[in-house]
């Protein structure tokens, strides 16, 4: 291996080069900087700060997505049990369903703002599982829209939490993140144009 670090830039383009490679629920940052040290010919353990905040922000920036698609997921898994409702079924079904408790990078707690560490009872939380613990006071609370289940109507606690009346399920991410670090301020503008250029590009790609 080399000796000499490379700069901060070459490091930043190799971690998104491996991020889309590696299961980042099952991999701690030391595994990480291990991979990327492999990666770069070169023992980056002295980079541990930096790679560990590039590594943040990068996954941050992917989480609201993400987040969408366990949601949407959730719901859809809903509606199937729904059309079945007829159907016998018993608690083993419930138990097979749950999700399964995230390792590695996806298990690291994260700071909460002081109205959501209220409302949850804790300072601190992993990102999936806050996700799971608002989605279960949603369900508990009956707070679905009963003729389009991706859209939330907040009651009083969650209104005074998020400062809307409601959301789609699509926003709802949006929302969860001005409440975890690194609590970034809610664009919904961003998202349309985000999810717009998405749309763009996919239609791009069938021509």
């Amino acid at each position: 291996m080399s000796s000499k670090l490379p700069p901060d830039s070459a490091i930043l383009d190799q971690i998104k080069c491996l991020v889309p490679q590696i299961n980042i629920d099952d991999i701690t940052i030391k595994q990480f900087i291990k991979k990327l040290s492999t990666a770069m010919g070169i023992d980056l353990k002295a980079k541990k700060d930096f790679i560990k905040d590039s590594l943040t922000k990068i996954l941050n920036e992917n989480s609201d997505e993400n987040d969408n698609d366990s949601l949407d997921k959730t719901v859809e898994d809903e509606e199937e049990v729904d059309e079945d409702s007829d159907d016998d079924h018993d608690g083993d079904d419930e138990m097979d369903r749950a999700p399964k408790a995230k390792k590695g990078w996806a298990a690291m707690k994260k700071e909460l703002s002081p109205q959501l560490a209220q409302f949850l009872g804790k300072k601190e939380e992993t990102r999936p599982q806050v996700v799971k613990l608002l989605w279960d006071y949603i369900k508990k609370n009956n707070l679905q829209n009963p003729d389009n289940r991706k859209e939330i109507k907040f009651d009083e606690t969650l209104r005074t939490l998020f400062k809307v009346d409601g959301c789609t399920m699509i926003h709802l991410s949006k929302y969860i993140s001005a409440h975890v670090d690194p609590f970034k301020p809610v664009n919904l503008e961003e998202s349309k144009k985000m999810k717009k250029t998405k749309q763009q590009e996919k239609t791009s790609k069938k021509r």
